[in-house]
């Protein structure tokens, strides 16, 4: 075994009607996953605009975060639905709960 086995390794997901390439996010992002499922109204906002940008910027490598705040709630709640999908988190209700609440 190799520490190599456990990097995050892309895989394919749809994002409206397109297949695209997405990596999982690293131990880098624990912090915001604790914040989605542990913070405050605000944290919790702050973490799933934070993780939703860095899976749109795989999509999407030249989006500025200027940019991003023009995308629909729609796509942002298929980031998120993409981002525990491909990390395989049990509670990604927690963040949809959030982004209904928001919208």
């Amino acid at each position: 075994m190799k520490a190599e086995d456990f990097f995050a390794k892309p895989r394919k997901v749809e994002f409206f009607g397109e297949e695209v390439e997405i990596r999982p996010l690293t131990v880098d992002y624990l912090p915001l996953v604790y914040k989605v499922r542990n913070g405050n109204a605000t944290e919790k906002g702050d973490a799933i605009y934070e993780l939703s940008f860095s899976v749109f910027k795989q999509i999407f490598p030249d989006t500025t975060k200027e940019d991003f705040k023009k995308v629909s709630f729609d796509a942002v709640d298929r980031l998120m639905e993409i981002f525990w999908e491909i990390n395989e988190d049990s509670e990604k209700q927690k963040a949809k709960e959030v982004l209904k609440n928001a919208k």
